[in-house]
Formats: C-alpha cells, structure tokens, sequence
C-alpha cells in the first residue's frame, strides 16, 4: 500500500471512530502537538491541542445530533489529506437543523500533526 492509500485509510478510520463516538480510536490519531481549531461563533469555537482536541469533540457531538458530512472533494498526498464538504446536523438545544461548510487539514506519519 502507497502512502496515499495509508494516509486515505487512516482518514476513514478517524472519521468512523468519530461517528461511533469511539474517542478511545479517535484518540489514537491524535499527536500531542495536533491542533482542532473551531470558529469562535460556535459554542464550542476555540483553539485545543493535543488531549484537550477530545474536550472540543465531545463538545460538538454534545451540541449536535443528526450529524452528517459530506464529502465534496478530497485531496491526498504522502503528507497530507484535505477534506472539503458540508455538514448537516441539528442543534439539540435549538431543535434546528443546519448546514456549513467544513475545510479539514490532516497530516499524516500515522498521527494527525501540525502541519
């Protein structure tokens, strides 16, 4: 398997850990200098590295049910994948369902680091 195909893999794993609500996998793909960043406008918006990236995704899956994300485009290299789509969900205080789109950039050596 090429490094595009282990970085693509990789990717599919952390994407169905995170629609399992398997944080322990999750986890597992997380470096300690690995950086989530969330806009600001949202409740859960800031700046988490490392441990603290669970905090923040434990937070969105608290605040969202119903949630999907479709993939648009996908760009993979033995670096790095870029993920563009747009996500669905519901707010669970708010009962309203919403749409935005979602960059994503992962940097792969079988974590997700800084890139």
């Amino acid at each position: 398997m090429s490094a595009i195909e282990d970085n693509l893999a990789t990717l599919e794993g952390i994407y169905a850990a995170f629609g399992a609500g398997d944080w322990d996998t999750w986890m597992s793909h997380i470096d300690e200098n690995s950086v989530l960043i969330e806009a600001e406008t949202l409740p859960y918006g800031g700046r988490f590295q490392g441990k603290d990236c669970l905090t923040a995704l434990q937070k969105i899956a608290d605040y969202w049910t119903d949630f999907e994300y479709e993939r648009i485009e996908t760009y993979a290299s033995e670096q790095s994948v870029m993920v563009y789509g747009i996500m669905t969900a519901t707010g669970t205080a708010t009962g309203k369902r919403v749409s935005m789109p979602l960059a994503e950039r992962r940097i792969f050596d079988g974590k997700i680091i800084p890139g």
